[in-house]
């Protein structure tokens, strides 16, 4: 009989070597949260988190469903979380730095320069007991934690369209006007009086001479996102979240003040009015939006719209909003993102 038990443990004794063990512990943890500035979550995110000094990961990694990482410092000093966020534009990087105080707790987080051509918001906190402080994340007793957690987040800049004057004409731009992405010019259409040219797979507005206010419409098309990330098509099961992209760009050409036409809105479902040289509103479907964030130029936020959906601003000339519209009851995606983007062009 010990002959027997002996051979079955000398048999079992690797599988005891390699067994998987786990503990469970409250202990206080410091949380990154990380969104995109039109309010997507970037769930699933590769994460890397670096302890001061280090060149090898303290710790590799995705973001939850709700865009949050943790980790555990096992030690004071600057320690480095690098994003790598996806949105249906392509990945967007970047990296905050967090200062552990002696008691292996937030001291404070900053965010370095970064690229412009991203635009994710990055909330910091210390969260007193990992379990129990990332269900609480979501309740309503965590909201004004997470209001002071996302104070001094930045926001970096996205991809939109833009009409952009160009030799008489308006060119339809991607991204950044110097740099800008490929994209299919069959998604543009032109809005009446103007026409749509297509040249060098570019697309280009062409509108009458005298013309106040032009606008084109760009059909982003479907995108769903799953824990591997976005591709183009509609909802599948399991999926992250979906969206339908809608662009809306104009331009408004002005003399010393606005004109009657300049000021007049063009019916777009999402639009920036300018009302005088220093406030635009923002309509939503013709009515006023209110709270709607306002983005300028150099990817500075310009604060957000009051009830009449109106804000004031000084010395600029670009606007970007973006709002997204629930579908609960479409099959084809979770939600419309409707985005719009102003220039106003005034005489050199």
């Amino acid at each position: 009989m010990r002959k027997i038990l002996l051979f079955i443990l000398l048999l079992t004794a690797p599988a005891l070597a390699h067994s998987v063990r786990h503990e469970v512990a409250d202990r206080n943890a410091i949380a990154v949260r990380v969104t995109f500035s039109g309010g997507d979550v970037a769930s699933y995110s590769a994460v890397e988190v670096f302890g001061p000094g280090d060149e090898t990961p303290f710790q590799k990694g995705r973001t939850d469903r709700n865009g949050v990482v943790a980790f555990i410092p096992d030690r004071p000093g600057k320690w480095m979380v690098k994003v790598q966020g996806e949105s249906q534009h392509g990945f967007h990087g970047d990296t905050v730095e967090v200062t552990v105080g002696p008691e292996r707790r937030l001291e404070a987080f900053t965010q370095p320069p970064v690229e412009t051509h991203t635009r994710i918001l990055v909330g910091v906190g210390c969260i007193l007991g990992i379990f129990g402080g990332l269900a609480l994340w979501k309740s309503r007793r965590a909201a004004a934690v997470l209001a002071l957690l996302i104070l001094g987040a930045a926001p970096l800049d996205a991809h939109e369209y833009w009409l952009v004057p160009d030799n008489g004409r308006l060119r339809v731009v991607y991204g950044h006007e110097h740099a800008p992405a490929p994209y299919d010019p069959a998604q543009v259409r032109a809005h009446a009086p103007a026409r749509l040219l297509v040249k060098n797979k570019t697309a280009w507005i062409v509108a009458p001479a005298r013309a106040t206010a032009v606008a084109a419409t760009v059909d982003g098309g479907a995108w769903v996102k799953t824990v591997d990330g976005w591709r183009r098509g509609s909802r599948v099961p399991h999926a992250v979240d979906s969206v339908r992209d809608l662009y809306y760009c104009k331009v408004v050409y002005c003399k010393v003040v606005l004109a009657e036409g300049a000021t007049r809105p063009l019916a777009l479902p999402l639009e920036i009015v300018p009302l005088s040289r220093g406030k635009i509103r923002v309509l939503l479907e013709g009515r006023p939006l209110a709270d709607a964030t306002v983005i300028g130029a150099r990817e500075q936020t310009l604060g957000t719209t009051d009830a009449r959906g109106e804000l004031s601003v000084v010395s600029q000339t670009r606007f970007c909003v973006s709002h997204r519209q629930p579908l609960p009851d479409n099959a084809e995606v979770a939600a419309r993102r409707l985005t719009a983007t102003l220039i106003v062009r005034y005489p050199p």
